[in-house]
């Protein structure tokens, strides 16, 4: 079982970042296709794209202007469905990181699960 790590950024625009968007795209074109070619080998490929408050993205915030990050903040707020801030990463993404390689997702391959708490719906 493989379990990537992809991004919100993958699937959403994220201004001023094209090359992290870019990067996790690819994530998840990864992710699906090498689930379609490891099949054969009992080899499961999933990924979860987080909207996650870590220190990475503190750094993001502390290079932008107080007014960019009001106008980001405000944007973050208005996109999250189930709060208004980035998930935190021991309580959202952890519990999916743990039931990707366990046996309880025996049946999924190939799957980007959003953890981004309602930015971002996946087909």
């Amino acid at each position: 079982m493989i379990v990537n790590f992809g991004s919100d950024a993958g699937l959403n625009p994220d201004p001023y970042a094209a090359h992290y968007s870019a990067s996790k795209g690819a994530v998840m074109a990864f992710t699906r296709t090498a689930a379609w070619e490891w099949r054969s080998y009992g080899i499961r490929v999933n990924s979860v794209a987080p909207v996650i408050h870590t220190p990475i993205y503190e750094e993001y915030l502390d290079r932008m202007s107080p007014e960019e990050r009001a106008a980001h903040e405000l944007g973050v707020a208005q996109a999250i469905r189930l709060g208004d801030k980035p998930g935190d990463p021991d309580r959202d993404p952890a519990p999916v990181l743990v039931f990707l390689p366990s046996d309880a997702s025996r049946f999924i391959a190939g799957q980007i699960i959003a953890v981004s708490g309602g930015t971002s719906y996946v087909r």
